[in-house]
């Protein structure tokens, strides 16, 4: 028994060891780390709040897509419904303004964090104003999404904001905005997930995956939902799908029904060239293909809850505005 004990507190301890450099290395709130800003609005940006790179706090987000699925895999281990991603160090001369952009859109999950990049502002000199040097810069992008701006949702501050190095200043951005019933169900949304907020609004797509899981904001709660891109094909059991890369797609209301528009095409690749299923291009538009996610996976697409379900979710997102804050594709 002493054995095993001792064994035991062993493991623990070990474990311990193992996971405290993780805990250090993105929590720590030094100040030269992630220095203080007085606030996230671009109107009201001073020249002490310019910062000589990234937040250390916002590392941990700056991620790349990172497909974990080789080419040849077979055709269960590709029909996830999350990106995959990885860590990669910020940009040199990673200068600028940290910032909540907000579309016109009165939805509190259309707001995001953001990095505008103003590498030639001189906060020391009064030539150029704060707010000129941020409408005249451009946003940080995702790491091998050109394009794609860096983001975090405040949505995600909503149960963090108190213990986060910025904490004051994302609860004046509008965390506090949020329903208290909210955070509950924020929390159990998974890190990829996407909140849809607007028609317009850019999605980030692997052209291999099934389909994109999608959330359904309403006042106390989301729906749960599969978009599906439409270049994946279900016919295939051991080939690799036929086409592998990443783009941005929008959801757009055309002549009264909702359909998918490829924005930009960021890589593509074509394994497997016998196939019926077109290839991705830019300015490409299909039918919206979305699908509630119900609580029994085992309740078949024919089952009448299930069409009811699908009906509402399309009927409703058809409401949704339409923003044109579509990020300028370079």
């Amino acid at each position: 028994m002493r054995t095993r004990l001792i064994w035991r507190d062993a493991h623990r301890l070990n474990a311990l060891a193992q996971r405290g450099p993780k805990l250090v290395r993105h929590v720590s709130d030094s100040p030269s780390r992630n220095p203080m800003v007085s606030t996230l609005s671009p109107r009201k940006l001073r020249s002490t709040d310019f910062l000589e790179s990234l937040p250390t706090v916002f590392h941990e987000s700056y991620q790349k897509p990172a497909p974990k699925h080789s080419q040849i895999s077979v055709i269960t281990r590709h029909r996830g419904s999350t990106m995959s991603w990885a860590e990669a160090p910020p940009p040199d001369n990673c200068r600028g303004f940290l910032y909540v952009h907000r579309p016109v859109v009165s939805s509190p999950f259309a707001s995001s964090v953001r990095f505008r990049l103003t590498p030639n502002f001189d906060p020391t000199s009064s030539a150029m104003s704060p707010q000129d040097a941020f409408t005249a810069g451009v946003d940080l992008s995702l790491p091998g999404a050109e394009g794609m701006p860096w983001s975090v949702p405040l949505w995600r501050f909503v149960t963090s904001w108190r213990t986060h190095p910025y904490g004051a200043q994302l609860h004046t951005a509008g965390v506090h905005m949020f329903h208290p019933k909210m955070k509950t169900t924020l929390r159990e949304l998974t890190r990829t997930g996407v909140i849809f907020y607007a028609l317009g609004q850019p999605l980030l797509v692997e052209f291999h995956m099934a389909a994109l899981r999608v959330y359904l904001p309403y006042p106390d709660t989301v729906a749960r939902m599969r978009l599906e891109p439409g270049y994946y094909d279900w016919g295939s059991k051991v080939y690799p799908q036929p086409y592998n890369g990443m783009g941005i797609i929008t959801v757009e209301l055309l002549k009264g029904t909702l359909v998918t528009r490829v924005i930009k095409v960021l890589s593509l690749s074509e394994p497997y060239l016998n196939t019926k299923i077109d290839r991705p291009v830019e300015g490409q538009i299909r039918t919206l293909q979305l699908h509630p996610v119900l609580q029994k996976e085992a309740t078949k697409r024919t089952d009448r809850r299930y069409i009811n379900g699908q009906k509402h979710l399309l009927n409703t997102l058809a409401r949704f505005p339409h923003i044109s804050d579509i990020p300028k594709l370079v």
